[in-house]
């Protein structure tokens, strides 16, 4: 019985084989690298820079510049971590580096470098910002406070340096100040100004000019939150007319809660926020019995 012979089949074996034959790597090295290796990397990157093709010629033969190269961003980028331990920071440093970026600008880590961290890499001094630019949310601290009102003393009220001094928004730094300056309302203050709306209702302008030293917007603030001030308020159980009142509201401005008590009239905002969202608790605990 003949075999049968595919055309062109004997040319085209010889093509697959040299195609599937693995090249032999010879003397250049890919495995792990040797702690020596390293610091003859090191040392020079040191005398040439980034000249790769001359430290693999002469210092590193078994390596070629393109793995060099690699190896050498790898460890830069080990370094930078917050947790290495070439990557210590005193407080000193930290007030240095916050001056340098307010004064170049975020981003501009190489400029920085060269003028005041001659002896770290830019990527050091980038994760350093990265850890220092974290803002900070929730109370104050009688300390912050202080710290505060001091470096609002040292640069004006200058905010934008401030927030990256302390770690927090701008907005949340401008309204600590404001109600750090302003003093605390008095009982006496607070009676006067229940007096007031009594006589006068809610006619914010003529109260002003009642109560020197106090603002509007204080005024409407102290209204709104301290039930025990605003005679307008209702403290009893909500009536129906309320309650009716209080979903539109929630329909036509949704959370806002400001905009809601204006629209029921008799209750703060406070109030229209703990009823709405007892409210809510009841009518998913009683979705919750139902599907049980």
């Amino acid at each position: 019985m003949e075999s049968y012979k595919i055309p062109g089949l004997p040319k085209i074996i010889p093509v697959i084989k040299h195609i599937l034959k693995k090249p032999k790597i010879g003397s250049i090295k890919y495995n792990r690298w040797t702690p020596q290796e390293i610091t003859t990397l090191l040392t020079a990157y040191k005398e040439y820079g980034k000249n790769w093709n001359i430290i693999s010629q002469q210092c590193l033969p078994t390596r070629p510049p393109s793995t060099i190269r690699r190896k050498y961003i790898h460890l830069e980028k080990i370094k930078a971590r917050p947790t290495s331990e070439h990557n210590t920071w005193t407080t000193e440093d930290d007030e240095t580096l916050r001056m340098a970026t307010h004064k170049y600008g975020v981003g501009k880590w190489s400029e920085i470098r060269k003028k005041f961290f001659s002896d770290r890499s830019s990527a050091q001094v980038q994760e350093r910002w990265k850890v220092l630019s974290k803002t900070k949310f929730g109370r104050w601290s009688p300390e912050e406070d202080k710290r505060l009102q001091e470096l609002a003393k040292q640069y004006k009220e200058d905010y934008r340096v401030i927030s990256e001094i302390l770690k927090r928004p701008v907005h949340s730094i401008y309204v600590r100040y404001k109600r750090l300056q302003t003093p605390k309302w008095t009982i006496e203050e607070l009676d006067k100004l229940r007096d007031l709306l009594k006589e006068y209702g809610k006619d914010w302008e003529r109260i002003e000019q009642m109560m020197p030293g106090r603002n509007g917007w204080e005024i409407k603030k102290v209204a709104d939150t301290l039930v025990c001030v605003n005679p307008f308020i209702n403290k009893r159980m909500w009536s129906k007319t309320e309650k009716e009142l209080i979903k539109k509201g929630v329909e036509m401005h949704g959370n806002n809660w400001v905009r809601v008590s204006q629209v029921v009239g008799t209750r703060s905002h406070r109030q229209c926020q703990r009823y709405w969202q007892i409210e809510q608790g009841k009518e998913k605990t009683g979705k919750m019995t139902n599907d049980n």
